[in-house]
């Protein structure tokens, strides 16, 4: 069963707003630029060893997120709770 705090990590039951700021959209487009720079330059076995790379990448990023909101989140509530004692 999942944790209210994995399903609103992963925006189960919630309306998603996309990332459309004009920083993510410059970063998205520098990375898209160089990678498809790279790509132009491999052979097909050196582009098969990058995406599996960035596939590993990928994945430890997704785990390293996960628990950071993970830890964010009960922080705010430790916070929430350290307040409400002071009241």
């Amino acid at each position: 069963m999942e944790s209210i705090i994995e399903k609103i990590y992963y925006g189960k039951n919630m309306i998603e707003k996309p990332l459309n700021s004009r920083e993510y959209e410059t970063a998205m487009e520098f990375y898209d630029d160089i990678y498809q720079d790279l790509r132009d330059c491999l052979t097909e076995e050196q582009y098969k060893i990058l995406s599996a790379l960035l596939e590993s990448h990928t994945m430890l990023e997704n785990i390293t997120e996960k628990q950071y909101f993970e830890q964010g989140f009960k922080m705010g509530i430790q916070l929430l709770l350290e307040a409400l004692k002071e009241l």
